[in-house]
């Protein structure tokens, strides 16, 4: 019998929905799922058939160590997929540092600075709202994150780059 492994996420309904109502995501892992296969194939969108994969990396301004506290660590790994999920942004590996994230996405028809700003938009506002010590001890008026970032389309290395990923400090 194969293990699974499954998470609900939830997102906020957009302003084209009813009030109150929500869409969800069921992502189910068995023990024989491929997510290298997965990950490859081509997605069908209204007008397109394809991918855009890409790593992205983002830094906490002045490069404090907030992600070697576990619970900001989980958060904002939450929020992360939240942000994505809400978007159609497909999240493929996560891995943190003790000062920075580093993402592998699947960007669709979006452009890599429309889905940074939402990404760290999202993530910055939620975090320094839940954990206003964050702010009062590092941050002082000004946001969570650098506003540079790196991105790297992900093509024939895309092993490398997940395997890189999943290397970082708290993944």
């Amino acid at each position: 019998m194969d293990a699974i492994c499954f998470f609900l996420v939830s997102t906020k309904n957009k302003k084209d929905e009813p009030s109150g109502s929500s869409k969800f995501w069921l992502v189910i892992f068995s023990q024989n799922f491929h997510k290298k296969e997965a990950v490859l194939m081509l997605i069908k969108r209204s007008s397109s058939y394809g991918r855009a994969l890409f790593h992205m990396s983002f830094v906490v301004k002045y490069r404090h160590r907030i992600f070697r506290q576990w619970d900001v660590r989980e958060r904002c790994k939450q929020l992360l997929v939240e942000a994505a999920v809400a978007h159609d942004i497909r999240v493929i590996e996560m891995g943190f540092d003790v000062d920075h994230v580093h993402i592998v996405v699947d960007i669709g028809l979006m452009s890599v600075p429309e889905v940074v700003k939402l990404l760290k938009g999202y993530t910055a506002k939620l975090l320094l709202r839940e954990f206003p010590e964050l702010k009062q001890d590092y941050f002082w008026k000004s946001g969570l994150w650098s506003p540079a970032y790196f991105f790297d389309s992900v093509g024939a290395d895309y092993d490398g780059v997940c395997k890189y990923v999943g290397s970082q400090k708290y993944y």
